[in-house]
């Protein structure tokens, strides 16, 4: 396993205009490793929501104090409880 960072790094990405996290509940840790290149670049954050029950909350917070003028939507897309979406979008 590596880090969004270093992947950027390593391969000397010069822009990263979205990252999608599917990472089965490990979101906020790869958030934690990515956020140079997140600061930086400032992408569109498409993160899956329904793995643990607190990210509803914690990830939209956690972005925010980074602060860096992004708008927060949520979306559900499906009748069970699976495919709940966070929508980050830079303004």
């Amino acid at each position: 396993m590596t880090t969004i960072d270093t992947i950027v790094s390593q391969y000397n990405i010069k822009k990263v205009d979205m990252i999608k996290l599917h990472v089965e509940g490990a979101e906020e840790k790869s958030l934690l490793g990515g956020i140079k290149t997140i600061v930086k670049n400032r992408p569109k954050l498409l993160i899956f929501l329904y793995h643990k029950h607190n990210n509803i909350f914690e990830l939209p917070l956690f972005i925010d104090k980074l602060n860096l003028n992004y708008r927060f939507y949520i979306g559900h897309h499906s009748p069970s409880l699976q495919y709940t979406l966070l929508y980050v979008i830079p303004k």
